[in-house]
């Protein structure tokens, strides 16, 4: 039974809980009744003792089970369990002082194993560090991460740096990335001038074939287009702005064509495999998801910016002249974007004369009009499949 050892004031045994637990009685009363507190007990006190008598009913429950629900088996392979204490009170302090040599650590209740908090979520992270950041300023805890990192920098000051095109290949060079990674690392929205972009495309192409250098006017016949992608690996790294997502990626870019010289029409370089990426230019990418908003803004942009072109004059070393002009047609897109900026309502209708497969079986579908604008997005399947019928 439970008593007042010399120095320890009120303890209570695992031994002295056995028949409580097994004639089915509220272990809680039992403890609070060996203890002996005359007066009202604390809320902590209670709170405590209701976790012991949790800890000693699951300890219990699985004993009893191993001896087959024998009291007298029960005694016998259990002596040194039974001896343990399981709670103790000081003569002057209400307070639990059961050393961890005589008790193990009691008085837990049951839950989930605790998340690392790397892994767990916003809502858990806020709670976990709501005692921090109560009270303390961003200085003060900058400084405490800078300490527990042991950095030497008692502030971290993010600065956005603009690198010129050498500075950005020393960069990917020093750090042995290649041009998507480097994009990546640049920023979220990314984007060349479009001016810089065709100059550089024109000029390089010129000097891989060996161009004779004279003064004449070339003209430089490209592609342009976007599209978007979706089902790209998520990671809990998250961006500063809500709308954007590892999932998503939307890209407009664009391919040269044809270099021609102005002056006697004649083709001095071409393409020769259109739809290879070794060709493709990027001018811009984000994280979104292509949208119809997104789509007729982007084409807003872009038009804008190929408008505002300017013709561009370089010279040899030999001091020849030769000003290069630009052409650029929007004829890189899929069936989705085609019908969002043609605003046809169905991807089973053509985006040049509207109509649909059932009406290429007929004669009045097969002669519709053909919206003339619309040949600027390229040449529909479903019209090519019209005028085969027609012809």
């Amino acid at each position: 039974m439970a008593g007042n050892e010399a120095g320890h004031g009120a303890i209570v045994r695992n031994r002295d809980l056995i028949d409580v637990w097994i004639e089915a009685q509220v272990v809680y009363e039992k403890i609070l009744s060996l203890i002996d507190i005359t007066d009202e007990p604390s809320k902590h006190l209670k709170s405590n003792i209701m976790k012991c008598s949790q800890w000693f009913g699951l300890k219990m429950a699985n004993k009893w089970q191993k001896v087959g629900q024998s009291r007298n088996r029960h005694l016998q392979n259990q002596v040194y369990w039974l001896g343990k204490i399981i709670y103790r009170i000081n003569n002057d302090s209400e307070e639990n002082t059961s050393s961890d040599e005589e008790q193990e650590p009691p008085c837990h209740p049951v839950r989930r194993p605790r998340v690392p908090f790397e892994e767990a979520s916003k809502k858990t992270k806020r709670i976990r560090i709501a005692e921090l950041t109560t009270d303390r300023s961003a200085n003060e805890l900058q400084f405490a991460v800078n300490v527990v990192s042991g950095s030497n920098h008692s502030e971290v000051s993010p600065q956005i740096f603009s690198f010129s095109t050498a500075e950005g290949l020393a960069l990917m060079v020093d750090l042995d990335i290649s041009v998507r990674k480097y994009l990546l690392l640049r920023s979220v929205i990314n984007e060349v001038d479009l001016q810089e972009l065709v100059q550089k495309t024109a000029e390089s192409i010129l000097e891989i074939i060996n161009f004779e250098e004279r003064d004449c006017r070339i003209k430089v016949i490209c592609k342009w287009g976007f599209d978007g992608s979706s089902g790209h690996s998520q990671y809990k790294q998250k961006f500063s702005d809500l709308e954007n997502t590892d999932e998503f990626l939307f890209l407009v870019a664009m391919t040269p064509l044809r270099l021609i010289d102005m002056e006697t029409n004649k083709v001095l370089w071409k393409n020769e495999s259109p739809s290879s990426t070794l060709y493709c230019r990027p001018i811009k990418f984000l994280f979104k998801k292509e949208n119809a908003e997104l789509v007729r803004n982007t084409e807003k942009e872009i038009i804008t910016k190929i408008e505002n072109l300017i013709p561009i004059e370089n010279k040899t070393k030999e001091g020849h002249s030769y000003i290069i002009e630009v052409d650029m047609m929007l004829t890189m897109l899929d069936g989705s974007v085609g019908n969002v900026l043609s605003e046809t309502n169905s991807t089973m209708k053509c985006i040049i004369c509207g109509a649909t497969p059932k009406d290429m079986n007929t004669l009045a579908g097969i002669n519709r009009p053909p919206n003339v604008d619309n040949y600027r997005f390229g040449l529909s399947t479903l019209h090519f499949v019209g005028l085969k019928r027609k012809l």
